[in-house]
């Protein structure tokens, strides 16, 4: 049903509407039909009678070769995905088609509560479809950060190649995703071995505050590498997938700098800096204030006093109440 080639092309998408819109034919039962029916409906209670009286999970559409399971991880319903694994649904099926598991049809979709729940129960995190790509392949051309994140975290193979020799920042070089970038380089440099140590106090306060922000307890923010630092740094390590032996080096803290959440931060903080401010300094007197909004802003922000008068620190109380 499906081979996209490099590089994960529209026509994917618009293969799986296809997929969708035609998945209630080429059936071994009437009942296997009903089952891929309720899942594209996200219809958990009849997907869970239609497997009490029998269903098939995993039957396959004899066009496609997709599993009740794949189709779940294409509509990204979490739950009925948890149903069919928990009645014995193959995590690990492989279309005939393409060689797309469930794993990628959740990548290729953006559902990372799918992806996650699927590598939970056994999802092969390296397995390669028809044309040698991976989840991780997928994720860092057409996915999202978070999804890339999930992936190496859990320890995705960042040098895996496709039959064209491509890995998974070749691809996304080619979509040109410069925070997916950051984060795949930050991976192969630390997983490379080559770490240079950290000796530079205000390098080690950097790692101790990036750390810090992300919830990992430090003690004090002093630029040494104290117990407290160590156990971060290793704590860090272990959730993100990578050798645990509590030093601090240049490629760690390149890691860090392109987490999700401090790429998430990062951006809300230049976000805030470069918008405009609503109101500016510029009036002076309750006549040529419009708004109480306005009026609280010229006060507290501009520091314009002669606009409480009375100092109950309501500002312009002929348009704004409570003074």
């Amino acid at each position: 049903m499906l081979s996209c080639k490099r590089p994960f092309a529209v026509v994917c998408i618009l293969t799986f509407c296809l997929f969708l819109a035609t998945a209630t034919s080429g059936f071994g039962t009437s009942l296997d039909e009903e089952l891929f029916t309720a899942i594209k409906q996200k219809n958990i209670g009849a997907v869970k009678n239609i497997l009490a009286k029998g269903a098939d999970v995993e039957a396959r559409d004899t066009t496609d070769t997709r599993t009740p399971l794949m189709l779940s991880a294409v509509v990204g319903d979490k739950a009925i995905t948890a149903l069919l694994i928990g009645v014995g649904a193959d995590v690990n099926a492989i279309s005939l088609k393409d060689g797309w598991v469930p794993l990628m049809h959740a990548v290729f979709f953006k559902h990372p509560d799918v992806v996650e729940l699927l590598l939970e129960t056994g999802a092969n995190i390296n397995a390669i479809d028809h044309d040698g790509n991976t989840a991780l392949m997928q994720a860092a051309y057409n996915g999202t950060l978070e999804i890339v994140h999930i992936l190496l975290r859990q320890g995705a193979d960042v040098g895996m190649k496709d039959q064209h020799g491509q890995d998974a920042l070749s691809f996304a070089k080619l979509k040109g995703n410069p925070d997916i970038i950051h984060l795949l380089e930050a991976y192969v440099h630390y997983r490379s071995g080559k770490n240079t140590p950290i000796m530079d106090r205000q390098r080690i306060i950097e790692l101790q505050q990036a750390l810090d922000g992300l919830g990992y307890p430090i003690g004090t923010i002093d630029g040494k590498m104290g117990g407290k630092t160590e156990e971060a740094i290793q704590a860090f390590q272990k959730d993100s997938g990578l050798l645990v032996n509590g030093e601090a080096s240049e490629e760690l803290l390149s890691v860090i700098s392109a987490h999700p959440e401090v790429i998430n931060k990062n951006t809300q903080e230049q976000s805030t800096r470069s918008s405009p401010e609503k109101f500016s300094c510029q009036k002076k007197y309750c006549k040529d204030i419009p708004t109480c909004e306005e009026a609280y802003y010229l006060l507290k922000t501009c520091g314009y006093k002669r606009l409480d008068r009375d100092k109950d620190g309501v500002p312009c109380e002929n348009i704004c109440p409570g003074g």
